[in-house]
């Protein structure tokens, strides 16, 4: 669980700088999804999941609506997470 923690946070500040690909952003959210479903982390994985179609899409202005929400739900994972460590 550490290591998601870690792994999201770091993926998740990628795709907010922008600075990457759509298929590159996209390929992080996928990742960080297939974590979430491992843990059992739904909502926050049905968030991603949009977002990265989104991306794949060329939806920019959804995706990067999505993307503003994703830290927001994570943060509340995060904090549901640590708690259960």
């Amino acid at each position: 669980m550490s290591k998601f923690i870690q792994d999201t946070e770091t993926g998740l500040d990628t795709v907010e700088q922008g600075t990457s690909s759509d298929m590159e952003m996209a390929e992080i959210l996928h990742k960080i999804a297939g974590s979430a479903a491992a843990l059992g982390v739904v909502r926050f994985r049905q968030e991603l999941i949009a977002a990265e179609n989104a991306l794949r899409n060329g939806q920019n202005t959804q995706a990067n609506e999505l993307i503003e929400g994703l830290r927001s739900t994570w943060n509340e994972t995060k904090n549901r997470l640590n708690a259960a460590l």
